[in-house]
């Protein structure tokens, strides 16, 4: 046990050893390493622009619910599948709605219609004096809307919809927090301002994104309905597709007067003052660390093959 224990303190004392004369022996090019890397640290992080975020908190809209139009289908359902008819459901649930605000249908029509693309792929850095953003001109010319960046071959040199939804995606994010019932929704960019702009109008078309989409699916259900109504022979069937057409009708009517219909605001996307990113001392102290560990494992190679000779 004791020659054990000689042993055990013999190896330590030889590994303390090893390591101190790594660090001695190699003292100098470990210095001039990290001092290398913590200035390429510096300025690597100093050219790197600061992104500003502007967030907005949502809340689903209040629909008409199990009490309302919903409650009125439910009951009816039963009895209009006999006919045929699907009603349907209540209200969308909020996964979905948040995977619709991460959809290429409607991000890739949101940047053609306002034109970002070019924002998107060359945006170099922006001036806070005139709010103008400066563009890369060997991606894209700015003045004539001419693009100029370098492809591989058999890519087009204009951004495709899925590179342009790909990008978009870099600068966008939603969360949806099912405690609270509320939606995160951010956009962050070189300029303040775009990612305010940006959010405002993307909020604002989703909402009549999603209008559209349930008013062309209320007018589906009514042309159905009505043409039931045709066909059936029975009187009490009848009257029960009149009344499922009734509430169709309502349904369209709500659907046409709310401006907020799937999402309303709680919190406003807002103008960032202070940057988002990206920090600068955390990447100085990351190429310190990294400076020291490589330029230390360097010295622990060297000094072992040394010892093996």
């Amino acid at each position: 046990m004791e020659v054990a224990n000689v042993q055990i303190v013999e190896m330590d004392a030889k590994l303390s050893s090893f390591l101190f004369d790594a660090l001695n022996f190699h003292k100098w090019k470990i210095l001039f390493t990290i001092i290398l890397f913590s200035v390429a640290g510096v300025v690597y992080s100093l050219s790197l622009p600061n992104v500003y975020k502007s967030t907005a908190l949502m809340a689903p809209s209040e629909s008409e619910g199990s009490g309302g139009v919903a409650g009125m289908l439910g009951s009816l359902s039963g009895v209009a599948s006999l006919a045929g008819v699907n009603l349907p459901g209540g209200e969308e649930e909020p996964f979905h709605v948040e995977e619709r605000l991460k959809s290429r249908d409607f991000i890739i029509p949101f940047i053609d219609r306002h034109d970002l693309k070019g924002m998107l792929f060359s945006s170099q850095k922006w001036e806070r004096d005139t709010n103008k953003i400066v563009f890369d001109s060997s991606i894209y010319n700015a003045a004539t809307g001419q693009w100029t960046r370098e492809v591989k071959p058999g890519r087009s040199i204009v951004p495709s919809g899925e590179e342009a939804y790909k990008k978009f995606r870099d600068f966008y994010s939603v969360t949806y927090d099912r405690k609270r019932n509320i939606f995160k929704i951010s956009f962050e960019f070189i300029s303040p301002s775009v990612s305010q702009d940006v959010l405002n109008d993307l909020i604002m078309e989703f909402n009549l994104f999603s209008k559209e989409k349930k008013l062309a699916q209320i007018n589906k259900n009514i042309a159905f309905v009505q043409a039931q109504i045709d066909k059936a022979e029975y009187v009490e069937l009848k009257q029960v597709l009149y009344s499922v057409l009734e509430e169709q009708l309502k349904s369209l009517m709500m659907t046409q007067s709310k401006d907020d219909y799937t999402l309303s605001l709680i919190q406003a996307p807002f103008y960032p003052e202070e940057k988002s990113s990206p920090s600068r001392a955390f990447i100085c102290i990351l190429f310190f660390i990294l400076g020291g560990l490589l330029s230390y494992s360097y010295a622990l190679i060297m000094t072992y093959r040394k010892s093996q000779i």
